[in-house]
């Protein structure tokens, strides 16, 4: 569910990766599960209907129509409250540095949104609950192979973990209705006194233990074996980290439209998409050196968005991160 090379993470959504949330954005969507045509007709060949106080009957072919309470035109019901999974894909480059090779993939972000909807106004509140980035390619300097960062599913779930509001506007609830969210910051695993300003370097980062784990960042574990292999600490390799422990801010608009009364599709505007390693945890030892992470963090992936999507879905109120990423998995 999450990959990325010495460091990677979007959370957004929102999440990665930045804010954006509700339907049509990344956040909200309003429909449910149950659908209507807006109508229900009665038909019957030679006689008079008589199986509705409702409705013209005048013998011969007739029809009774009518449209059941808080169905609007478009025939989706007006879903004023409730729980919407968000995914955003987004195309990514990202340069060399000394130990990694330039590439190019599709990083994800998950959000979960709890929204309510008034008139055309919709108001969210959503947590962060994943993020997956592609391999990184190591150069031979670092000992070649390939860095796959996961997250652990108890990172998302964690009570510690922050939420965030966000706005937005809508049509209405038919099939075909635009949606719009703001960009709304999502900060996992630090704190900013400005989450808009310019992405701080690695000493002035204020590290925030989101996931509860008793270290500041959100615990990322490296796959080790299968052709990939941990993260040297330095040039030397010889140590190696086996937990790195990540900050990330993502910043992401939505604009799109209801595809279904109960998902939506359309295109993301990220602004922002950072990360940095702020520790680690060497394999066989104890915590790293502020020069052993410095290393991985100069090596992090730096990624640059080129274009990005997202999706939306209608998931049951009180459904955990697990429920979100199962709903929209990666394709």
């Amino acid at each position: 569910m999450h990959k990325s090379l010495f460091a990677a993470l979007g959370i957004v959504l929102c999440g990665c990766s930045g804010g954006a949330t509700a339907p049509g954005g990344v956040e909200e969507d309003t429909g449910s599960a149950a659908t209507s045509d807006g109508a229900v007709t009665d038909t019957a060949s030679g006689g008079d209907d008589t199986g509705t106080a409702m409705g013209d009957d005048t013998g011969g072919t007739t029809t009774d129509s009518m449209t059941p309470p808080g169905d609007t035109a478009g025939g989706c019901p007006e879903t004023l409250a409730g729980t919407q999974a968000v995914h955003v894909m987004m195309n990514v480059t990202w340069p060399g540095t000394v130990g990694t090779a330039a590439g190019s993939g599709v990083a994800h972000v998950w959000t979960k949104s709890a929204f309510k909807i008034a008139g055309t106004a919709i108001t969210a509140t959503n947590a962060p609950c994943g993020s997956q980035v592609p391999d990184i390619v190591k150069n031979p300097i670092a000992g070649g192979g390939k860095t796959l960062v996961e997250f652990p599913a108890a990172v998302w779930n964690a009570t510690a973990m922050p939420t965030f509001n966000v706005t937005g506007t809508q049509a209405g609830f038919a099939v075909g209705s635009t949606v719009t969210m703001t960009a709304t910051p999502v900060l996992v695993g630090l704190t900013m006194t400005d989450p808009n300003a310019a992405w701080p370097a690695l000493a002035a980062i204020t590290g925030a233990d989101h996931d509860g784990d008793g270290k500041k960042g959100i615990t990322a574990v490296p796959r080790d074996g299968g052709g990939y292999t941990l993260p040297p600490t330095s040039l030397l390799q010889t140590s190696h980290a086996d937990r790195l422990y990540i900050a990330s801010r993502n910043t992401v608009a939505l604009s799109g439209t209801r595809d279904t009364c109960t998902s939506m599709k359309g295109t993301a505007t990220v602004t922002h998409f950072d990360n940095h390693v702020i520790g680690c945890h060497v394999k066989g030892g104890g915590e790293c050196t502020e020069a052993q992470y410095k290393f991985i963090d100069d090596n992090r992936t730096v990624y640059k968005v080129t274009s990005a999507t997202y999706e939306t879905k209608i998931i049951a109120d009180g459904a955990n991160c697990d429920a979100v990423r199962a709903a929209l998995p990666a394709k």
